[in-house]
């Protein structure tokens, strides 16, 4: 698909990208979230979705991908390369930084101390980020017992997070079964 024609100059192009790359913490659909946010009146929302179907299917980074994708719409090939720099740039810069940090201090029991708080603070932004999900798509009440069967089975019981999936959607199957086609359980 070719770029569209639009005004968005350079400057706000690449401040718009460093942004959502500064605060896309919680996987593609947080990035696309962003993207109709930040840049909402360059592309419609259902160009923004297709960039993020596309970015599904295919291999890679799907972050990476809808970012390129999106920056492509908006100012071709060179405005691809120039939005995945962009929206990479403050996560490798962290990262970095995080490292000059750890391999430069490591000797002291300070330094794991609050490397440990980095990994605490980590933490709770997952957990802050697992809320407001299951908080979007459990929107029936009784949509939370799976979610909390799911928190005991792994938190509690410690059971591998591949075998909690293939029991809940075996269980969700069957529920859905049993609701549509009650005649198979007789």
């Amino acid at each position: 698909m070719a770029p569209q024609p639009n005004h968005l100059s350079y400057p706000s192009f690449i401040t718009s990208f460093i942004k959502i790359g500064f605060q896309a913490f919680g996987g593609s659909a947080t990035t696309a979230s962003l993207m109709e946010q930040f840049i909402g009146d360059r592309l419609s929302k259902q160009q923004i979705h297709a960039a993020y179907a596309y970015a599904l299917i295919l291999p890679g980074a799907s972050q990476v991908a809808i970012v390129s994708n999106v920056g492509y719409r908006l100012k071709g090939r060179w405005g691809a390369l120039v939005a995945t720099i962009c929206y990479l740039l403050p996560s490798l810069s962290l990262i970095t930084a995080f490292a000059v940090v750890y391999f430069g201090f490591t000797g002291g029991t300070h330094t794991t101390t609050h490397l440990s708080g980095v990994l605490a603070a980590l933490a709770g932004i997952m957990l802050s980020n697992s809320q407001r999900v299951g908080k979007s798509n459990a929107t029936s009440s009784w949509m939370w017992v799976p979610v909390l069967c799911a928190f005991v089975a792994s938190f509690l019981l410690h059971i591998n997070a591949t075998l909690i999936l293939l029991c809940s959607g075996t269980a969700a199957m069957s529920l859905y079964l049993l609701a549509k086609r009650p005649h198979i359980w007789r």
